[in-house]
């Protein structure tokens, strides 16, 4: 089965009843959520590129990524949605 295929499919017995608790679901867990972030991308670009670019590593401790994946465990998350949850975290504050 192609995607397109999938999706139609998926589109025809979907009635807005049965996506109603994901709706509300997602609904509530968006509330409160700013329109925007401040983000470079939220703003012009300069008329010169400059392609300069920071690149920076982060080293995480072997006993921080077990608690961070016991962490996911609890919550049902993989490790990456964990660590994606702390980068939101940090670009909010």
């Amino acid at each position: 089965m192609q995607y397109g295929d999938f999706a139609a499919w998926q589109q025809e017995s979907a009635s807005e009843q049965a996506w109603a608790p994901d709706i509300a679901y997602w609904t509530k867990q968006l509330s409160g959520v700013p329109a925007e972030i401040g983000l470079a991308a939220d703003r012009p670009r300069p008329r010169v590129k400059s392609y300069r670019r920071v690149v920076g590593a982060v080293r995480i401790m072997p006993a921080l990524v077990t608690r961070l994946r016991e962490l996911g465990r609890t919550e049902g998350a993989t490790l990456f949605m964990v660590l994606a949850a702390v980068f939101k975290v940090l670009l909010a504050g």
